[in-house]
């Protein structure tokens, strides 16, 4: 279920990512339609101002000719012609007229052949090593005897070019709602053989569009590009920005996430298996001393002893089990308060030398019968600020776990020592140690050893972690070594003031 929310939220992942593409990739076309509109719309404008200045001139220079029989001067055709026509002609712009079997005469009829039939002039770019002007030609025609053309410098064409681009917006008011918008709106205008004039335009933008004049308009194009910060303006919403960062990063919680659910699921699987041989661990090892204690207790009830030596006997066996099932039950509650966070000390002096020889004294019949001998290496008189209840059940779970996992007929080790900071208890057994790589883990609430479910060895999994919540409500800290020459040394350090108040939790 939880992989198939994982695959189920990455296909809409990539469904987002596709949508997204295509609303950013559909902006982007609004735009580029927009920079083509916008490039047509200047073509168009400097089209119809080119026609009406280049015709004017033409035709005035033809009547003009017929009229004085020679071609006129630029002073003279511009006394004749119209105010938006006189400011084409430039003071070095030539007039001319071409006649059948002039020089330029194959180069007209070239040029009028490349001419649409409705054309009333071309533009031809002069390219010599000395000259760059921009010839203004009448196309022949089989009626007439003679065609007018005359000369523009490059410089002339480029400051008219630029003024009359200028004249008008390049995108429609009615589009940027009568905003200046001229810094955004790149335009330019270019032929085959170089820039004529350029305002603003950007050829890095991702938004240009070119429209190229047509005959008889030569090789002269328009170029146009927006700027992104046009986006707001021209599209509702603007340019949709990339959701890549946030849906990967969505995909990824969402797949972290589902591995966390998966992998708490599996510890709660785990921890449900756990509980189920902690209780039948539990119920195992009380029925033991339950069945011991009921059997002696009939024994002496019935009055089966045959001597005072083994009545004594009989009662010191129900008193040993009494107080192991005592040790068990401590346990239990221990643990039931830690899973509640209600497990508490109450640190008060204490005198750890006498109550670990109580405890001693109290554990070594338990010892006994698993034929274990205890070694006490006692300091004198060591006092310290701790719980004693606390203090001995973690002494008596370190002994229990060492007559359970060491050798039969060993000795076990008590060792305690003191500083001025802190109180140490070593407890060290002859078994067969335990392995480096289990040995951050068997500290964990119901965690077992390999060997030790291998080996059948009654328990529940709870002392060790048990004595590490004590420790730690002290503020101390536990570890585990190797003993010597064999074995395993548990190390159980106690400052010797209370560094959490009365009550800890």
């Amino acid at each position: 279920m939880l992989a198939f929310a994982s695959i189920f939220a990455a296909v809409l992942t990539i469904e987002a990512l596709y949508a997204a593409r295509d609303h950013r990739k559909t902006a982007e076309r609004v735009l580029h339609d927009y920079a083509a509109l916008g490039a047509e719309s200047a073509a168009q404008r400097l089209k119809a101002a080119l026609n009406s200045r280049f015709s004017t001139i033409l035709m005035s220079a033809a009547t003009l000719t017929q009229r004085n029989k020679s071609a006129p001067s630029v002073e003279l055709l511009r006394a004749n012609i119209g105010a938006n026509a006189r400011d084409v002609l430039d003071d070095s712009s030539r007039i001319i007229e071409v006649v059948p079997g002039d020089s330029l005469a194959s180069l007209f009829t070239r040029e009028t052949e490349r001419l649409p039939s409705f054309a009333y002039f071309g533009l031809r770019w002069l390219q010599q090593p000395t000259n760059d002007d921009l010839l203004i030609f009448q196309p022949f025609h089989p009626q007439t005897t003679s065609a007018m053309a005359f000369t523009l410098p490059r410089r002339a064409v480029s400051v008219l070019v630029a003024r009359l681009v200028a004249k008008d917006p390049v995108l429609p008011s009615s589009l940027t709602h009568g905003v200046n918008v001229d810094s955004a709106i790149g335009l330019r205008v270019t032929t085959a053989h170089g820039l004529l004039t350029d305002r603003h335009f950007d050829a890095t933008s991702s938004f240009r569009a070119t429209y190229p004049l047509d005959q008889p308009y030569g090789d002269l194009s328009v170029d146009v590009s927006l700027g992104e910060s046009l986006a707001p303006m021209l599209i509702i919403g603007g340019l949709p920005r990339s959701r890549v960062p946030l849906l990967l990063g969505l995909l990824v919680l969402t797949i972290a996430l589902t591995a966390a659910a998966g992998d708490q699921l599996r510890r709660e699987l785990e921890l449900s298996r756990l509980r189920d041989e902690f209780v039948s661990s539990v119920s195992h090892e009380l029925r033991t001393p339950l069945a011991q204690i009921r059997m002696f207790a009939e024994t002496l009830r019935l009055g089966r002893v045959r001597s005072d030596a083994e009545a004594e006997r009989s009662l010191t066996i129900i008193e040993n089990e009494a107080r192991r099932l005592e040790h068990l039950v401590e346990n239990v509650l221990a643990i039931s308060r830690a899973e509640r966070r209600a497990l508490e000390v109450y640190p008060r002096e204490v005198n750890l030398t006498s109550l670990l020889q109580e405890v001693v004294a109290e554990f070594a019949p338990l010892a006994s019968r698993a034929e274990s001998k205890i070694a006490l290496s006692l300091a004198p008189a060591v006092r310290a600020q701790v719980d004693d209840s606390a203090v001995r059940q973690i002494v008596l779970n370190l002994l229990d776990n060492a007559v359970k996992y060491g050798r039969r007929g060993q000795t076990i080790s008590l060792r305690l020592s003191a500083n001025a900071d802190v109180v140490s208890i070593q407890v060290d057994d002859e078994g067969e140690g335990i392995p480096a790589g289990e040995r951050a883990q068997i500290w964990n609430r119901f965690w077992r050893g390999n060997d030790a479910r291998r080996s059948n060895i009654a328990g529940t999994g709870v002392g060790l972690s048990i004595v590490r919540d004590l420790v730690d409500l002290h503020g101390g800290r536990a570890r585990v070594e190797d003993a010597a020459p064999r074995g395993t040394s548990i190390v159980i350090e106690l400052p010797t003031q209370s560094t959490n108040g009365d009550a800890s939790s």
